[in-house]
């Protein structure tokens, strides 16, 4: 996913001042609020393409706001919402998008777009890939607006981004970055993709069935909807509108890779975010215009329709808990970020950890050859290769640098098994066969309970 799941930790850690989970799970919360802080502009910006009356944009924008903030969540750490994190970079892009094909831009709103796609392709390499690809298409539709200055400030921009990213990480970390990514392109789908199950007919066949078929059917009504409104529909709304409205809903059609690349129940779900958001858009437009021309309501009542939404969308999500974490909010951010790591652990991990603290002294590194990968960190060990997520070592080529880095490092203890997390249900030994049968010749048992196994270095 990108080196998130290394800043992250860290800007946690510095901006809270204890390398602890707590830290770290409390800034992937600010990264949600800011989510949905900015689904709140995203909703003002469609706002903007919308032909209703002023009274009728402000429920429009109000409905909106509503939907995009429920389509996030505070679930962590994993956060598979309709929009997660990794999509706050999609909605600030697409904010500033709108604002520059409108004609509503500066220099500075076009420099901050220029970035974007970098900050996103550093962080979370698919997003930054889909970003990446609708930039080079706005930059072609500068080039045919004839709009010379956009482009070459945009363009520029990204450039000199890019340069400073090359000055501030160094030429082996670039070409290390460079060549990662090259990996994962080549070969993720390979390594965790799930075929996408056959929609309609496939729903009793696969758990994910039904859910795939809805998202898919969701995707097809949003384009339909897009083209209908954009070549067919004449005079609904002027052309730069209707390059926004193509403009998202290709980011939508891109974005559906994630629900094709790896077909669960999570990467489904979030691939349905754009198209909800394009139908959601078309169909209140459509309903406030027809209240709108019929003058079903009178002046008092539309403006009371937003403030109604708004209370009851908070008598609807209300909590009575949730008004005590509002008055103990200082204590309790304050208790969670020092908690002690072992305070998220359950009780077999705990006791593997006590295990490894106490064998690791002597031992520079560590090895991990499981899908574990707080392992690493709860050691406070540096890894022995560079292979961290073991799994992206898939291949021959990637798997003997495994071993050659094995031997250099000379790694004495090996994570062999471990009971939190599995990919599909199948183990690394048989993942990375060669790297294991490495493992099996050099390696003998040391440790095995609970689920856990370690292996030591066979003495010579």
């Amino acid at each position: 996913h990108g080196a998130s799941n290394t800043i992250y930790p860290i800007f946690g850690w510095k901006i809270f001042g204890s390398e602890t989970i707590g830290s770290y799970r409390t800034f992937l919360s600010i990264l949600v609020l800011f989510l949905k802080i900015s689904s709140i502009f995203l909703a003002f910006q469609l706002s903007k393409i919308s032909n209703l009356s002023y009274q009728f944009k402000i429920i429009l924008f109000t409905a909106l706001s509503l939907l995009l903030i429920s389509l996030s969540s505070y679930n962590l750490p994993l956060n598979y919402s309709s929009l997660s994190i990794r999509d706050l970079y999609v909605v600030i892009f697409v904010i500033l998008l709108i604002n520059v094909i409108l004609d509503k831009s500066n220099i500075i709103t076009l420099i901050f777009l220029s970035l974007i796609p970098l900050a996103a392709l550093i962080l979370h390499i698919d997003i930054g890939f889909y970003i990446y690809f609708i930039f080079f298409v706005y930059l072609i539709y500068l080039l045919f607006q004839k709009n010379y200055f956009y482009f070459c400030v945009s363009l520029i921009s990204n450039i000199i981004f890019s340069f400073l990213f090359f000055l501030i990480i160094g030429k082996e970390e670039f070409i290390n970055f460079y060549y990662n990514i090259i990996i994962i392109v080549n070969n993720i789908d390979l390594i965790h993709g799930l075929k996408f199950p056959q929609p309609i007919f496939g729903m009793d066949e696969s758990p994910h069935g039904a859910r795939a078929t809805k998202t898919l059917l969701m995707q097809l009504i949003a384009g339909m909807l897009v083209v209908n409104f954009v070549f067919f529909k004449k005079g609904s709304y002027n052309n730069k509108q209707k390059i926004i409205l193509l403009f998202i809903f290709l980011l939508s059609f891109i974005m559906f890779k994630n629900a094709l690349g790896r077909s669960d129940s999570y990467h489904i779900r979030m691939s349905s975010d754009w198209p909800t958001i394009i139908i959601a858009f078309f169909i209140l437009e459509y309903l406030l215009g027809f209240i709108s021309k019929k003058n079903i309501l009178n002046d008092a009542k539309i403006k009371f329709i937003p403030l109604f939404l708004i209370t009851f969308f908070f008598i609807y999500n209300f909590e009575r808990d949730k008004t005590n974490n509002i008055k103990n909010f200082k204590s309790n951010m304050n208790d969670y970020i020092n908690h002690e790591d072992e305070k998220f652990l359950n009780e077999k991990s705990e006791n593997f950890l006590l295990f490894l603290t106490n064998n690791l002294k002597d031992n520079d590194c560590i090895t991990n050859f499981t899908f574990d990968l707080s392992i690493v960190y709860l050691t406070k060990k540096p890894s022995c290769t560079r292979f961290i997520a073991p799994y992206l070592a898939s291949g021959q080529t990637l798997e003997k640098q495994f071993i050659v880095q094995l031997e250099d490092s000379n790694s004495q203890l090996i994570i062999y098994q471990s009971p939190i997390y599995g990919l599909d249900m199948i183990p690394m030994s048989k993942r990375l066969k060669t790297v294991n049968d490495y493992i099996i010749k050099n390696y003998d048992n040391y440790y095995n309970e609970n689920d856990y196994v370690v292996l030591k270095k066979r003495e010579n």
